[in-house]
């Protein structure tokens, strides 16, 4: 029985051992996998791949550099980052910095390849939305603020924000729960399809950043309001 999935994979990993291995393994589930060994090499190809593996410790530039250089580029290509960097600081900056997930060596070839099919499933949910003629495309609320859903943008009061799509699946999700207490764990697995507890601080620094592009006042914020010990509720 034939599993090709006919979607293509590109691997940003200087270890070759650690690239062959993953290369045998991914193409064993059915994918098409490519290598780069540097961050040149990966921002010159990632285009031809539908998702990126992303090591951060590369020897021509930090993968976070690689990340920042795809995100100018596209806003929502999936990138998922794989890395001995474990610390919670590490996984917030990746995840802030716009990867769609973080997963930390070691890790167990069967959670990686749950998570690259996780975030190959949220790219097509987002292609599916963006061709439903049902789907809420345009968002408005507070004073000037209006988000697009298509292109990614939000006009605020401080000007264009271009927002990553994990930015977005978050906003959306918090405004079709509108009025309604959000917990941490419900978004962290509305986003992620997984929660370790580390990863709550990764949510309070989205909701920071949400206030402020949005807020007039960051500091005491009238859309994203923070329930104590519970998690967060959006108003408009």
């Amino acid at each position: 029985m034939d599993n090709k999935t006919h979607e293509h994979i590109l691997l940003v990993e200087d270890e070759e051992n650690i690239s062959n291995s993953l290369k045998i393994i991914l193409e064993a589930e059915g994918f098409t996998v490519s290598v780069c060994a540097t961050g040149a090499c990966g921002i010159s190809r990632f285009q031809q791949a539908d998702l990126l593996v992303l090591d951060l410790m590369l020897p021509d530039m930090s993968g976070l550099e690689v990340l920042n250089r795809i995100r100018k580029e596209s806003s929502t290509y999936p990138v998922l980052i794989v890395s001995a960097k474990n610390t919670e600081q590490d996984l917030v900056t990746g995840l802030i910095s716009g990867a769609d997930d973080y997963i930390t060596k070691p890790f167990s070839v069967q959670e990686l390849i749950l998570r690259i099919r996780r975030t190959l499933e949220r790219k097509r949910n987002y292609e599916r939305l963006a061709k439903d003629p049902l789907a809420l495309k345009e968002y408005s609320f507070g004073k000037n603020n209006v988000i697009n859903f298509e292109t990614l943008q939000a006009k605020t009061n401080h000007g264009i924000i271009q927002l990553t799509r994990q930015e977005s699946d978050i906003l959306l999700f918090l405004i079709n729960k509108k009025s309604t207490i959000v917990s941490r764990g419900e978004l962290i697995k509305h986003i992620w399809g997984h929660h370790h507890d580390y990863e709550s601080r990764t949510v309070d620094n989205f909701i920071v950043r949400f206030r402020k592009y949005f807020e007039e006042n960051p500091k005491w914020p009238k859309h994203f309001v923070t329930k104590r010990g519970i998690g967060y509720i959006f108003s408009e």
